[in-house]
């Protein structure tokens, strides 16, 4: 099983609520009280790595329904964040379910809002030469 975790100051404890977490420890949701009394909604997510199995399929359903489940009561100042194990790119299957079954709310990948000049990645291996860009916010 996957545990998420989210980390704050402790003086931020009493503007903090835990909203919901994912049976298989995939997701977490929180609530978070500005101080102009706007409430944010912070998704975190910890999705499955992609092989196209049906497993697969299945357990990265599971995230997308937890999702679903929280926007549909609150799709207002939501942002999901978190290791996709994808690229948001029209090639990756876990991409293109999930943003299929976001749309609805207007969810939409902030990958274009980095500002940099050269390639962002999030996971590198030095070793095998692999980089990618597999954590995003929604």
């Amino acid at each position: 099983m996957e545990v998420l975790v989210f980390l704050w100051r402790k003086d931020l404890t009493n503007r903090i609520k835990i909203l919901q977490s994912g049976v298989a420890g995939r997701c977490l949701a929180i609530t978070v009280d500005a101080d102009d009394g706007t409430q944010l909604v912070l998704i975190n997510v910890y999705f499955p790595c992609s092989d196209n199995s049906a497993a697969y399929f299945n357990e990265l359903g599971h995230c997308i329904g937890f999702i679903d489940g929280i926007l549909a009561n609150c799709s207002r100042n939501v942002i999901v964040l978190g290791d996709f194990n994808f690229m948001c790119a029209k090639s990756s299957p876990g991409f293109v379910r999930t943003n299929d079954a976001l749309k609805a709310y207007s969810v939409f990948c902030c990958d274009e809002l980095i500002s940099s000049d050269s390639p962002c990645y999030s996971y590198v291996h030095q070793t095998l030469g692999h980089r990618s860009l597999l954590d995003h916010f929604l």
